[in-house]
């Protein structure tokens, strides 16, 4: 799991720390806040680590929009993971000395992008653009554009993975020269790289999921599938040969 939900779980172990120190001295406001810190992030924390209910954040699958009420409730996650999201990308840019969009995606098939959520802001050219994440609203522009929710450092279900096929073959077999198709997620380095080689195995454009995820890492040096996602995908490619 890349150790992503041990972040949510020592936010959640700090905040009841400070809590428990500082019971007799805060106002009530305080201690409600960090209590509140707690619960969210220990909730989280939880059903990313046991990989349950993706959806639970409230991101749209048709809009890519975040439900108002589950934001305000979930407030301490939006923010914390906003806040981490946006840090490495800053530190990136500095470090890079601007945004390159090289480094932000890359085409590992005629007209089919892996890339980070910096590509699906930045470059308002996609035709179609489906979005991995569950804790950032959706920043592309696209005509066309599809959600599904995933925990940070997780993969898709098997029947998500169907989905995310299912969903890129009409464009593929429509597009034109110029059309230009976005897998993404947060940081284009686990979840969209889990889908793209699931889609390019999935739809023959090689034999299975390992040659699938060599190609793709030829093009993204940033790829990289953890154990969960590997076996994910072992897990997919027995059930489609099942079926055949």
């Amino acid at each position: 799991m890349g150790g992503v939900w041990l972040r949510n779980a020592s936010v959640a172990a700090i905040a009841l720390y400070l809590s428990w120190r500082g019971w007799k001295h805060l106002s009530t406001w305080q201690l409600v806040t960090l209590l509140w810190i707690a619960a969210v992030h220990s909730t989280t924390a939880f059903l990313n680590a046991t990989r349950l209910c993706p959806g639970f954040p409230g991101k749209s699958r048709t809009s890519g929009s975040l439900n108002l009420f589950r934001t305000v409730l979930l407030w301490p996650f939006f923010l914390f993971q906003w806040g981490y999201v946006s840090t490495a990308f800053l530190i990136h840019l500095i470090l890079a000395g601007g945004w390159n969009p090289a480094e932000s995606c890359a085409e590992v098939a005629s007209g089919l992008f892996v890339g980070d959520i910096m590509a699906s802001a930045f470059d308002n050219e996609w035709d179609v653009v489906l979005d991995v994440t569950n804790e950032i609203p959706r920043l592309s522009s696209s005509q066309d554009y599809h959600c599904i929710p995933t925990w940070d450092g997780t993969a898709p279900t098997v029947k998500q993975l169907d989905e995310a096929c299912d969903y890129i073959q009409p464009f593929l077999k429509k597009k034109n020269k110029s059309g230009r198709i976005l897998i993404h997620c947060a940081h284009g380095k686990g979840r969209s790289v889990t889908v793209m080689t699931a889609v390019l195995s999935g739809l023959g454009i090689e034999p299975d999921w390992r040659s699938a995820y060599s190609r793709v890492r030829a093009h993204r040096r940033q790829a990289h599938l953890n154990g969960v996602m590997q076996q994910r995908l072992d897990d997919w490619e027995t059930a489609r040969r099942r079926k055949m």
